[in-house]
């Protein structure tokens, strides 16, 4: 029989999740066949209802349901009483050594607080963790018993452990290396044996371990107690991933073209996780072929030999360029999240910039580069920060007399806005700065530009800043840009994402706000796949000038940035 339901007595949150859980309001467009149905439905509500209440701390709601026919119409009246909302009077932890007492104190509520069960849960799960944390990894939750004080108004909590035997790690088995040195994985591990038990020193050798690539699945687990001397065995199991692998790559853009590219691999050259990478990519504005080359563990478990080899030909508006270069260098993780890097760098180039001066540089460089990202997705980022400074100082070895240095720092933020992280606010910026010579004086492929998919979108490639006489980009010494845009996932598989770059190319060493600022924007459309989103961007310039075109497309895999 048809009705309608009605709550009354409450509104705002607490009204909305009351009727979240009602079965009255989920199936009012089911009704049952009979009256003595929909009064059972009515009861059902009301102990639906009241625990729900009793959950977010109204201990003495009370909830009535009354079913009322007039002139054919039933209808369906729900009274809620939430009553005062209790809170905690005492929260006592039981079970806990003396000596972190204090620490596992800080997990627990405070007195006064309201009485919700989602906390004290949540509070009763934070002092098991503190426990773990600090070397107790048996520890467990041994129940929680709440006394209500109608009377105050209040209940006391108490919350028993039961921590289990402190431990120490102990003896480690690999299980399921096949191909990968086991003493190279064992270097791996960021803990030794006998310190305390720590879980993140747990979740950080995985990271590490899988971070080689030569591993597809990584576990590690521990035994089910504490050896006579307080150590406790762990376990790694890992199935390695395949040693050699292939990929390709392809953009588009309505002014740079097509470019493709593909790689040929190798993650476990000599036993070690060594890895041996072949590129090639071409387009309608050049091509580079490299090979690069990495070794671990060199001074340390955290640090890798890092050697490249690049052939490359460019030729944009900016400038032509025919290049060799070689560079090796060290890089060791510091901190969490951290790289930094230390290294030389030799190039052999032909360069013929915009004035068509055609000039031969002999360059050696120092770069020096911090990274740190904490996102958790390399092609769609959605919570983390990803930060990038690189200084290279270069000499012309040819005793040219050139010399400058180069520094850049960049940095990349990502806020989900919802809790599903259906959408997402990215931000982008970065600023550079090169000292010495005057900007006409620097290679053309070492001054900054902006333009195109990689940072200004709505312009053409490099054409960002000073255009010479025809109207060719001429870079500059000094670069700030930003980007903001919301990903918003519509449906799974479909995106959208507005859109605003902007970029200051000067020609002054420090990038100076009161130069002109070029602006894009546009709207762009991600496709959802297994490897990545397929990114479509539609942008137009803000300030369009004679020279730029209307709008520009940009297609390629991945975030923008």
């Amino acid at each position: 029989m048809d009705y309608r339901p009605r709550l009354e007595g409450v509104d705002g949150t607490l009204a909305s999740e009351l009727r979240a859980v009602s079965e009255l309001f989920a199936k009012v467009d089911r009704p049952p066949a009979t009256i003595q149905a929909l009064r059972y439905r009515v009861r059902t509500d009301e102990e639906t209802l009241a625990k729900l209440l009793r959950s977010r701390g109204y201990y003495a709601a009370v909830v009535r349901g009354r079913t009322r026919v007039e002139a054919g119409q039933t209808e369906v009246v729900v009274t809620v009483e939430a009553g005062p909302r209790y809170r905690i009077g005492e929260f006592r932890v039981l079970g806990v050594p003396d000596e972190h007492a204090e620490p596992v104190r800080g997990a627990a509520l405070e007195p006064g607080a309201y009485l919700v069960a989602a906390d004290v849960l949540a509070a009763e799960a934070a002092i098991v963790d503190a426990l773990v944390l600090r070397g107790y990894p048996f520890a467990r939750s041994g129940g929680t018993v709440v006394e209500l004080d109608h009377g105050a108004q209040t209940g006391d909590v108490r919350v028993s452990i039961r921590a289990g035997d402190f431990a120490r790690f102990g003896e480690v088995v690999f299980e399921g290396l096949e191909k990968v040195d086991e003493e190279t994985a064992r270097r791996k591990l960021v803990w030794a044996k006998g310190d305390a038990y720590d879980p993140g020193a747990v979740a950080d050798s995985r990271d590490a371990l899988m971070a080689t690539g030569a591993f597809r699945t990584v576990s590690i687990g521990h035994a089910d107690a504490v050896d006579d001397v307080g150590e406790v065995a762990m376990t790694v199991v890992v199935g390695e991933g395949p040693r050699r692998g292939i990929g390709t790559g392809l953009r588009y853009s309505s002014t740079e073209g097509f470019a493709a590219g593909a790689y040929w691999e190798h993650r476990n050259l000599l036993g070690g996780t060594e890895k041996l990478r072949i590129d090639v990519e071409g387009g309608e504005l050049g091509y580079l072929g490299g090979v690069k080359y990495r070794g671990p563990n060199v001074l340390g478990s955290e640090s890798d030999l890092v050697s490249v080899f690049e052939l490359a030909s460019d030729d944009t508006d900016a400038f032509e360029r025919d290049a060799l270069t070689l560079a090796v260098g060290l890089e060791r993780r510091f901190f969490e999240n951290v790289v930094a890097g230390i290294g030389g760098s030799f190039e052999q180039s032909t360069i013929e910039d915009s004035d068509g001066d055609d000039e031969n540089f002999t360059l050696f460089g120092v770069p020096l580069t911090i990274r740190r990202d904490t996102t958790r997705d390399l092609l769609d980022p959605k919570r983390g920060q990803r930060t990038a400074l690189a200084v290279t100082p270069y000499a012309d070895v040819t005793g040219g007399g050139l010399g400058m240095l180069i520094v850049k720092l960049s940095e990349s933020v990502y806020v989900p806005l919802d809790k599903g992280q259906r959408a997402v606010l990215g931000l982008r910026s970065a600023v550079g700065t090169i000292l010495g010579p005057a900007r006409d004086d620097i290679p053309a492929d070492k001054r900054f530009y902006a333009g195109g998919g990689d940072s200004v979108r709505g312009y053409e490639f490099q054409s960002v800043g000073e255009l010479d006489d025809d109207n060719e980009p001429r870079g500059g010494r000094s670069l700030l840009q930003g980007t903001l845009e919301v990903r918003y996932k519509v449906t799974e598989s479909i995106g959208v994402v507005p859109f605003v770059d902007a970029a200051i190319v000067g020609t002054s060493p420090l990038p100076d706000p009161s130069e002109e600022v070029q602006v894009g924007a546009g709207l762009g459309l991600r496709y959802f796949t297994a490897i990545g989103p397929i990114r479509v961007d539609v942008a137009v310039p803000v300030d369009r000038r004679d020279v730029d075109d209307a709008f520009q497309i940009y297609i390629g895999l991945g975030q923008a940035f």
